[in-house]
């Protein structure tokens, strides 16, 4: 494989070219028949796990970029492996498995680090702990991200978070952090659009693949998914998880939303129908 494929698709993502990042995916098929490249596998299952991952269709790749195991995590594992796995963890929600596997990450050769890998992992990093609540250490992550990128100057490794920079930027305007107000908000401008453009291509996926949009539940979402199929009534959920009766509320209208249900009852029976529980 060569090495500017990656960088191909990444520019055909940014560009929102359909066409020719479907192109793209198609030829890494070809790799595997490739009997020489000893390390086919992974780099076609890292290659097209890019893609499901930015459009957002993390099913569709590799099992173990899926996986939160951490026990295969160690010196070995390179850091874009650890960044699309952590980004992985990062939608599904599981936010502290994504820092546990970056941490576990050992940085390696300058040339590694050159390629973006730490510069994406401190990214991952900063969008995780502003996700749990840490500001303060999402803040210091993402200021570690900017001067990685050379003051700003390596703006695409930001760019492709897309909506989850906009909260980043939000909180990073209000801590005054180091970086440069200017360059916070046209990342955020950026990344929107790059967002925008993501979802067309998505969408021309899933149509010509004929794949049903899912339903896809935060963590909090799960939780009191499963407590409603325990019986467990609003207030009930709200003191096992130490949350207040409107915000129990508000989570279930969510669910609804969501499955398409008008109660408690149906929210359980669409959810088993579709194996969320």
């Amino acid at each position: 494989m060569r090495p500017s494929r990656n960088y191909l698709l990444r520019i055909t993502l940014l560009e929102g070219n359909y066409s020719e990042a479907t192109a793209l995916l198609h030829q890494s098929d070809l790799w595997l028949e490739q009997q020489e490249f000893q390390k086919r596998q992974l780099l076609y299952d890292l290659f097209t796990g890019f893609f499901y991952l930015q459009i957002q269709l993390p099913e569709l790749a590799a099992p173990w970029l899926i996986s939160d195991a951490i026990e295969d995590v160690g010196p070995k594992t390179t850091l874009r492996e650890a960044f699309l796995r952590a980004k992985f963890l990062i939608t599904a929600g599981k936010y502290y498995k994504a820092m546990e596997i970056i941490s576990k990450t050992e940085r390696q050769t300058p040339e590694e680090l050159f390629l973006f890998g730490e510069l994406s992992c401190s990214i991952s990093l900063a969008v995780a702990r502003h996700k749990i609540g840490d500001v303060p250490g999402a803040i210091a992550a993402l200021e570690r991200a900017w001067q990685l990128s050379f003051s700003g100057e390596l703006e695409m490794p930001f760019i492709e978070f897309g909506k989850s920079m906009r909260a980043l930027v939000v909180a990073a305007q209000q801590a005054n952090c180091v970086i440069p107000e200017g360059w916070l908000k046209s990342i955020e401008l950026k990344a929107s659009g790059y967002a925008k453009r993501v979802a067309s291509i998505a969408t021309a996926y899933k149509k010509d693949n004929r794949i049903e949009d899912a339903i896809r539940l935060s963590e909090r979402e799960r939780q009191t998914l499963g407590d409603l199929y325990q019986g467990l009534s609003r207030a009930e959920i709200a003191a096992s998880r130490y949350l207040s009766v409107n915000t129990v509320k508000a989570n279930i209208q969510m669910l609804y939303a969501k499955l398409g249900a008008s109660n408690n009852v149906d929210a359980v029976r669409i959810a088993i129908e579709k194996h969320l529980i």
